[in-house]
């Protein structure tokens, strides 16, 4: 594995102290356990340092402001930024960060409250803090957004006693005089502002007197004093809108986000278009959210909002979507409970994201950050396990083999030890049991020793950490939370599966009880079973559109493979029947590929969803999966050993006589077994129990086939040959 550390890189600011673990470890960042510490921002700079900034003893506190550096694992010693002990805003945030393309650091914050409000600036620059500049004075100023351009340029939003949005900007040097920019004779809040190539754009929240909170939009040319347009609304319909937030990527196309209320709240999303905006896009399904906040680097834009009620929340949740108009799926920050306020910021070649949240809004809390290795842009790589041969992985970027481990029966993989690479987990017969291969000590950890009949990888509690989830035959469905404790989900089933189908950021257990009529998903939002077709002949899961919302993909004798659009229920053909299938993201476009066994077609065949072509990866394998084995370009697994393709060999599989942990007493079928009980164990939908889109195999049954089903590849797209 690649380890990441974190280093200081201006003397001027002296180091606390020095950090053992790796990028992935929850840091504390403001290490003030006596004091409130709340609000969090932060932003990368173009060398990969972090920055953050919260306010201390609030209200009436302080701007703080932290650094660090991912290359020797240090942070700077807090900074206090504007030394007055009046830092206070209505809304509770106060402060807000921005990096240019020089490395310049800009902290925008408010101070006072009556009779006098101050908004101010402050500037890091050639290896010292420039003074504090007022910008405006008034009463009851509220949420200042900043934004910079690489130059230097500053453009500043934030709204006042009266209900309306304020705005100016320093360019070339020059400060402008403060303008009203939204509507005289409605009410506005909530602002966020962003720079492009040649616009600023501000998104906000108004509304007429009596009427409902719309998300808006207003922009203007980068240039001094340059004129602000007609007001706009982005999506407006009966609900209040709150949380508005704003990017503007290469191409000048604004990237709006905004959560409609209800009571209950949804994230929505659209960008600017020649003629308008674009219908929302629906990030979650309804709950109690609160504030979002947007990030960019690149064209990728980075979302992140707060789950549960304000001022101790259930945690923080994130998505990104990339460039290339693809999601990459609503995700949990591990740890982060008792949060109100969040942010994220990637890395400058985009591998990392890095996140920072409060923890007790209205106690003693710390200000505490967690980073995360994507890869760059994620691609995935196919493993297989041959029985006589071994478990092997394909690397998708060189096509080069390398061998893991001796074969088992089943096989899953999947980050269980929260270090950004998955771990490969398979079944064994001899030694028996359900084994995990960690990839952050290279150590084998014995789960369970009763053999399970089929193995997924997901987060099943919503922690953000990727838990072993197994059917085992009269036992039942569990799952192992990073605590230790086996949790029963379902009766037993013939196969399962795990994906976020319903887009609450946990992950859905999909499996297979013929008992009770087919195939069934447990959604984990309502804790309700539904349906979804006749017995398949195997199931997986992925985000085969690029919609950012998983998809369950089956293929069912005599029908074809099949997945459902988890957001409108249409079924869509893919595929001629295959014996095995799996789903991930091969190619890096954002979109699951679709990977499975045709024999008659030669073995394992993957489709691309970028080209919509079929390259042949292997013969036919015993289980098959796919899994993100190292940081996306290099090559770090120790264990590896280069190969042209699965042939020979046994070692460093799975030993009792080898080095690993045995943790079976414990599991299914241990002596010492013991488990919690979850609610609504076995697979019966609520209601009539009728499906409304029926699936493959049920009376009814339509749906839409894409091209090039049977894997037949040309000469032009065949990567590996037999």
């Amino acid at each position: 594995m690649i380890q990441r550390t974190l280093r200081i890189g201006w003397t001027a600011f002296g180091v606390l102290f020095i950090l053992s673990a790796s990028v992935f470890a929850q840091l504390n960042i403001s290490r003030s356990p006596s004091a409130p510490s709340v609000s969090p921002r932060m932003v990368t700079d173009n060398q990969g340092n972090v920055h953050s900034v919260w306010v201390e003893n609030y209200p009436d506190g302080d701007v703080y402001y932290a650094k660090a550096d991912w290359a020797t694992q240090q942070i700077s010693t807090p900074i206090n930024l504007s030394n007055s002990g009046t830092v206070y805003s209505e809304t509770d945030e106060m402060a807000s960060i921005a990096a240019d393309g020089s490395g310049r650091i800009y902290v925008v914050w408010t101070e006072g409250w009556q009779p006098t409000c101050l908004l101010k600036v402050r500037i890091f620059s050639n290896g010292s803090w420039g003074a504090a500049y007022t910008v405006q004075s008034g009463l009851k100023f509220k949420t200042p957004r900043i934004a910079v351009t690489p130059e230097g340029d500053i453009y500043l939003v934030w709204w006042d006693f009266q209900w309306k949005i304020q705005s100016t900007a320093r360019v070339n040097g020059a400060w402008e005089g403060v303008r009203m920019i939204s509507s005289s004779s409605e009410m506005a809040k909530m602002a966020d502002i962003d720079v492009g190539p040649n616009i600023v754009g501000v998104a906000f929240i108004k509304k007429p007197s009596g009427a409902a909170y719309q998300a808006s939009y207003i922009q203007r040319g980068k240039g001094f004093n340059a004129a602000w347009s007609a007001i706009k609304l982005v999506a407006p319909n009966s609900a209040d809108q709150v949380f508005t937030a704003i990017r503007i990527d290469s191409q000048d196309v604004a990237h709006i986000a905004w959560m409609d209320d209800l009571g209950n709240r949804v994230v929505q999303y659209s960008h600017k278009t020649s003629s308008g905006f674009t219908a929302p896009l629906a990030l979650t399904g309804w709950s109690l959210f609160h504030n979002l906040f947007l990030s960019k680097r690149g064209d990728d834009i980075y979302f992140v909002w707060q789950l549960g009620s304000y001022g101790n929340g259930s945690g923080l949740q994130y998505d990104v979507r990339y460039a290339n108009g693809n999601w990459r799926g609503v995700r949990s920050v591990p740890n982060s409970a008792g949060t109100t306020y969040g942010d994220v910021a990637p890395s400058p070649d985009k591998s990392i994201l890095y996140f920072v949240w409060d923890t007790d809004f209205y106690g003693n809390g710390d200000i505490f950050g967690w980073a995360e290795t994507i890869g760059t842009p994620g691609k995935r790589d196919f493993i297989g396990t041959w029985n006589g041969q071994g478990i092997y992985s394909l690397n998708s970027d060189t096509g080069a083999w390398t061998y893991l481990t001796t074969p088992a029966t089943v096989i899953a993989a999947g980050d269980m030890d929260g270090d950004g690479i998955d771990d490969v987990v398979g079944v064994w017969s001899s030694p028996s049991g359900v084994w995990v291969k960690y990839s952050k000590t290279g150590v084998w950890t014995l789960l369970t020793s009763l053999t399970a009949r089929q193995i997924a990888v997901g987060d099943m509690n919503g922690d953000g950490k990727k838990e072993l989830v197994g059917t085992w035959d009269g036992q039942g469905v569990f799952y192992l939370k990073s605590s230790g404790d086996w949790v029963m989900l379902a009766t037993p089933a013939t196969q399962i599966a795990t994906g976020d189908l319903d887009g609450d950021g946990i992950d859905d257990l999909i499996g297979t009880w013929p008992g009770q009529g087919g195939v069934w998903v447990n959604y984990s939002r309502t804790g309700q079973w539904a349906r979804l077709s006749e017995s398949a002949k195997d199931i997986a899961a992925g985000d085969m559109n690029g919609d950012g919302r998983v998809d369950f993909v089956g293929t069912w004798d005599g029908q074809g493979v099949f997945y459902r659009n988890s957001l409108n229920g249409q079924w869509v053909q893919i595929a001629a029947v295959a014996d095995q299938i799996t789903a991930g993201d091969l190619d890096g476009d954002g979109t699951a590929d679709l990977v499975g066994i045709w024999p008659g077609q030669g073995g394992v065949w993957a489709k691309y969803s970028k080209a919509g072509t079929w390259a042949r990866l292997s013969s036919a394998a015993a289980d098959i999966a796919t899994g993100r084995l190292r940081i996306t370009g290099a090559s770090n697994l120790s264990t590896g050993q280069g190969l042209n393709a699965p042939l020979g060999g046994f070692g460093g599989g799975p030993s009792r006589t080898g080095n690993f942990l045995d943790l079976s007493a414990a599991g299914p079928g241990g002596r010492k077994f013991v488990y919690q009980m979850g609610q609504n164990l076995v697979p019966l939908e609520s209601g009539d129990g009728t499906m409304r889109i029926p699936g493959p195999g049920e009376s009814g049954f339509s749906f839409a086939a894409e091209k090039n089903l049977v894997p037949v590849e040309s000469d032009k797209t065949r990567r590996i040959k037999k």
